[in-house]
């Protein structure tokens, strides 16, 4: 790879982990509800669940959740991006090949997922009434798969961390 090629996905890796990190931090910001109560909305299986959880929330925090989803939708392309660009970088090449695939499209991977369980959660928040048990536990299927393939890219982040 040419140096001006290389000297571009630096910039690009670095701007789209900064324009993730501060997408982050303006959904966190309140009356948003915090992230584990949030983890719990999106993990639940059945409409009950689903209604409970949001029930406990200020009329303010679940008016914040139900906004946050366009910073979200461009917070989901940047975090993608993100772990798509590092993964390819020097910092992931002491892996062995498989598992630098596996990273590479961990996060992309999980974005695809994030994207559809918001849109499901979209949908849900206007059906309280009368949610529909297939939607809510596909939403919270994507949502597991997320976390999940999160997790597998902060686990090799953290392999090559401590390596």
């Amino acid at each position: 790879m040419n140096y001006p090629v290389t000297k571009t996905l630096t910039w690009l890796r670095w701007l789209t982990l900064l324009l993730a990190l501060t997408l982050l931090v303006l959904i966190k910001l309140p009356p948003m509800p915090s992230t584990s109560e949030v983890m719990s909305l999106q993990l639940a299986s059945t409409p009950d669940a689903f209604r409970s959880i949001l029930s406990q929330w200020t009329a303010d925090q679940q008016q914040a959740f139900a906004n946050h989803f366009p910073l979200d939708f461009l917070f989901i392309a940047a975090y993608a991006l993100s772990g798509y660009l590092w993964a390819g970088s020097r910092l992931f090449a002491s892996l062995p090949a498989a598992l630098v695939t596996l990273a590479r499209w961990a996060l992309p991977l999980a974005g695809v997922l994030d994207v559809g369980e918001n849109v499901l959660e979209m949908y849900l928040l206007k059906q309280l009434a009368d949610l529909p048990t297939t939607v809510v536990m596909l939403a919270a299927t994507c949502a597991a798969l997320k976390w999940a393939l999160t997790g597998v890219f902060a686990l090799l982040f953290l392999r090559i961390v401590l390596a």
